[in-house]
């Protein structure tokens, strides 16, 4: 049985939260913005080069759009807990 860390813990604040949720909304609108823009630019020139429709175009971009920010979702919510923030860290512990 692993021995109990000697670091404190307690309960997250509302300010903390929020901290913790901007950076998730942020990041996650900024990814949308660029990363889905990007992307779905770049399928719908190259679905539209093959002569493809555009309701074919639209459903297989927001398809892949989607995709992309759901992994992106997962790559900010890793960034935010390995964040050091100015007055806390989140950490995980077994219970």
């Amino acid at each position: 049985m692993a021995e109990p860390s000697s670091e404190s813990t307690a309960q997250m604040t509302w300010q903390q939260v929020l901290r913790v949720w901007w950076l998730l909304a942020w990041r996650g609108l900024a990814g949308l913005i660029v990363i889905g823009g990007t992307v779905g630019y770049v399928v719908g020139l190259a679905l539209n080069s093959i002569g493809a429709s555009q309701d074919t175009v639209k459903v297989i971009s927001t398809l892949i759009g989607l995709s992309i920010y759901l992994l992106w979702g997962l790559v900010i919510v890793r960034m935010a807990v390995n964040k050091t923030y100015r007055d806390f860290k989140l950490t995980f512990t077994p219970h």
